[in-house]
């Protein structure tokens, strides 16, 4: 009983004002300028396109890199709501939720801008990912990362941006992660949230 009472008054400490103490710190925005002669875009690509470090059970996005050279649609995805954080401030998930309507507008896919990739070392590949289950040949080599990416949405003045990432990396190897991205204007974009939406 006086075990039961004491985590009781235990929990109503750490949930104090409905919210955990535990709670992880929001990520800090960068004054670094982007690089000269960027565009959003590129800045954005240049974070998710990006090669990772992590177990292979995870399933990083390892090099090479194989761009698909068509877009996703910008779906928004089921749950929307459940992205966008409560502890964030209402400006944060309001700016968040303009991009990710912006994204929604983009229903059919086109070809990614390759000035807007060429700065990146990555390859693109005209096949995409799920056309190579079961193939071999120098598009569909296990020891790839194959990735499409969805348009990228942003808000009014660019600096919310959304945008989903779909990788296969083999048999049962893949995964799809929506990026919600912030800059101060006309520096560097941090990744404000990244949402594992699923894994094979």
């Amino acid at each position: 009983m006086l075990l039961r009472s004491f985590f009781e008054s235990g929990l109503i400490l750490l949930t104090a004002c409905g919210k955990p103490f535990w709670n992880v710190p929001l990520p800090t925005l960068t004054d670094e300028p982007m690089p000269a002669g960027w565009s959003a875009e590129m800045g954005v690509y240049a974070l998710v396109l990006a090669p990772e470090r992590g177990r292979i059970e995870d399933h990083p996005v390892r090099a090479p890199i194989v761009l698909a050279e068509s877009t996703l649609t910008g779906e928004r995805p089921a749950h929307f709501d459940r992205l966008l954080e409560g502890r964030w401030p209402d400006s944060v998930r309001a700016s968040f939720d303009s991009a990710f309507a912006d994204l929604s507008r983009s229903n059919q896919p086109h070809l990614v801008d390759r000035a807007v990739v060429e700065h990146l070392p990555i390859e693109i590949g005209g096949r995409q990912p799920s056309k190579c289950a079961g193939k071999a040949g120098p598009l569909c080599e296990a020891d790839r990362t194959f990735v499409r990416v969805s348009p990228i949405g942003f808000n009014g003045d660019s600096t919310y941006a959304v945008i989903y990432r779909a990788t296969w990396c083999g048999p049962l190897c893949g995964t799809g992660v929506i990026f919600l991205l912030r800059r101060k204007p006309n520096a560097r974009w941090c990744v404000w949230s990244a949402k594992l939406l699923w894994i094979s």
